[in-house]
């Protein structure tokens, strides 16, 4: 008797575990898993049998039936519908790089456009070009994929130029399908219409210039615009050291700082303004900065929970992070390579999974003051990307939190200044004072990155490629359960915009 009344309680129990309505948004986060897994799957096995279209039909049937009978019991599909189109996708890329593999150590003609501001350093010229094709206007190939490039001397290229290249086509690297070093530059054209977003900073950074002179402007360009190819080697080397770069590289700190201030100033309007506001900005920002493999990254995310802000809503941010990692994978495949994108995955879990848990921990109820939130957040996503820089390239700046703490509060105050000195521009008395107040702060922060980077300890070398750094993830881990246990933290009471 006692055998029956157990197996109709397991059998009910098992019935309502299985057949239970779920959420729909739990199908979008599998969807999402299996879409990462896809695309792992594909880059190590080459799939070739998903580089068929019909797969996209595969995958749609089988997220309709999942959306039409959303029970635990169908939430495989969501998982297969994911693993399919990860795997459609990547074939798509494997195929190209076939195709680009077949010309490596021979001398190719290439035609791409500039997708990234080019670096020059040292008496090189760096280049990132896109929308390849290879060959001649006889014989050509569009290849998806991206291509490294090296000048051995200054070149005056700018991005969103297209131009064509002579030379040997070496491996490439990361997320770069091959690499050129020193190829002859037979063509260059500017795009038509031009690149309004470009010749809207190049301006307005001529305008700054008036007023902040060398080399205090070419860091407040680098602050607001991520434009950091004019600023001096020796500075530059001198952020390296004191954990600083961050700052410079157009990323999640800008557009973090931004949307935070228009969310503030419209929502006074309304909150519809705030979102609109917050959306141009990101738009804008991006458009100035270029579509990069961080900056996909951060403007998905800030918008994301900009939009659940506007709603009521909060995105869990395990969730998010699987969202924006899908979507930024299946948009490049390959950035799965990328050092850029890999940290800047890492940054944001510790901004939206480390900083929270932390606050929590240390202030409870009480809201940490605008400099302690900035040193946390900050904080909080170099931690989480210090294993691997260290697994990397073996290197630790001891004064890193020191140099943080003193100049990430006032960054904030000197974009707004650079960008009021910007702006008021045709009242030269206005904008002289604003870039002088600006061109103060900046001579500080100059002032601290020198004395810390010119002291003989301040950074610290150990053996790279030693998987014990990588482990060491799991004692960032531990101390975060801690944390949350403690706290009783939950993570959708948490909005970065907020």
């Amino acid at each position: 008797m006692l055998a029956c009344l157990f197996t109709a309680i397991k059998i009910r129990a098992m019935r309502y575990l299985f057949l239970h309505r779920i959420h729909p948004s739990f199908i979008i986060i599998l969807f999402s898993i299996g879409t990462i897994v896809g695309i792992i799957l594909g880059f190590v096995f080459e799939l070739w049998i998903f580089n068929s279209p019909i797969w996209l039909f595969v995958s749609l049937i089988l997220l309709i039936i999942n959306f039409r009978f959303p029970l635990a019991a169908t939430l495989c599909l969501a998982i297969l519908a994911g693993i399919i189109i990860g795997s459609f996708r990547i074939s798509l890329d494997i195929g190209d790089r076939q195709y680009v593999a077949q010309f490596f150590e021979q001398d190719v003609k290439v035609t791409g456009i500039i997708y990234e501001d080019p670096e020059t350093d040292g008496g090189t010229t760096t280049l990132r070009i896109g929308n390849l094709t290879f060959g001649d206007e006889q014989q050509s190939k569009a290849v998806a994929g991206s291509l490294y490039v090296k000048f051995y001397g200054r070149k005056n290229l700018e991005r969103s130029q297209k131009i064509t290249l002579s030379g040997k086509l070496f491996t490439g690297f990361g997320s770069f399908v091959g690499a050129m070093y020193n190829p002859k530059l037979l063509e260059t054209s500017y795009p038509d219409p031009p690149d309004l977003a470009l010749g809207f900073r190049n301006n307005f950074a001529n305008l700054v210039r008036q007023f902040i002179k060398e080399p205090e402007v070419d860091l407040s360009l680098s602050y607001l615009l991520g434009q950091r190819r004019t600023l001096p080697g020796h500075l530059l080397d001198a952020l390296k050291i004191v954990g600083l770069t961050h700052v410079i590289v157009a990323s999640g700190f800008h557009l973090s700082t931004l949307v935070g201030l228009s969310r503030k100033l419209f929502k006074r309007i309304s909150r519809s303004a705030a979102l609109f506001g917050g959306i141009l900005l990101i738009f804008i920002f991006i458009s100035i900065a270029g579509f990069t493999p961080s900056m996909a990254r951060a403007g998905l995310v800030s918008g994301l929970s900009l939009i659940a802000w506007f709603f009521g809503r909060k995105f869990h941010p395990v969730k998010l992070l699987l969202i924006v990692a899908s979507v930024t994978l299946f948009i490049n495949p390959f950035y799965i390579q990328d050092l850029g994108w890999l940290l800047s995955i890492l940054s944001f879990t510790g901004i939206l999974i480390v900083a929270p848990i932390s606050t929590a921990y240390f202030y409870g109820e009480t809201k940490p003051s605008f400099v302690a939130n900035i040193v946390i957040t900050t904080m909080a996503a170099q931690v989480y990307c210090l294993p691997l820089l260290l697994f990397l390239f073996g290197t630790f700046s001891i004064v890193s939190i020191f140099a943080n703490i003193l100049i990430l509060p006032t960054i904030p105050a000197t974009m707004l200044l650079t960008f009021i000195a910007g702006v008021t521009s045709f009242l030269p008395p206005v904008a002289g004072l604003i870039g002088w107040l600006a061109a103060k702060l900046l001579a500080y922060h100059i002032f601290i990155v020198e004395f810390f980077s010119n002291l003989t300890w301040a950074l610290v070398e150990i053996p790279t490629n030693n998987p014990w750094l990588l482990l060491s993830y799991v004692l960032i881990l531990l101390p975060l359960i801690y944390m949350q246990r403690k706290t009783k933290f939950r993570f959708i009471d948490f909005n970065m915009i907020e």
